[in-house]
């Protein structure tokens, strides 16, 4: 299980505040009710992945960010790459793999 912090609905209020969007205009760009966005914020309502979707390209965000407050995907490369510089190999491929080479025996 993640040990990432669910931030969705602090998340959201920045992005609104920072674009100067309403609750009422994102819902409107994705095709939603005023009372789903409101409750998103104020009830604790989880929206679905489309919605997290939709919302996340409206804002011009990574669903990471929207839903984490942190890029993910990146944070957890660069982590790996510190830790494996040496070896540059892939946990999820075998040892000795050089992605570069053309070769590979699968």
């Amino acid at each position: 299980m993640s040990k990432r912090k669910y931030v969705f609905p602090e998340m959201l209020k920045i992005l609104l505040e920072e674009r100067e969007m309403t609750q009422r205009g994102l819902a409107f760009k994705i095709r939603s009710s005023p009372y789903t966005v409101w409750a998103w914020l104020n009830k604790g309502t989880v929206p679905s992945a489309i919605m997290l979707t939709e919302v996340a390209e409206v804002l011009n965000v990574s669903l990471d960010y929207l839903v984490y407050g942190e890029e993910y995907g990146q944070t957890t490369f660069d982590k790996w790459r510190q830790s494996n510089r040496s070896t540059r190999v892939h946990p999820g491929c075998k040892q000795g793999y050089d992605p570069r080479s053309r070769k590979d025996d699968r």
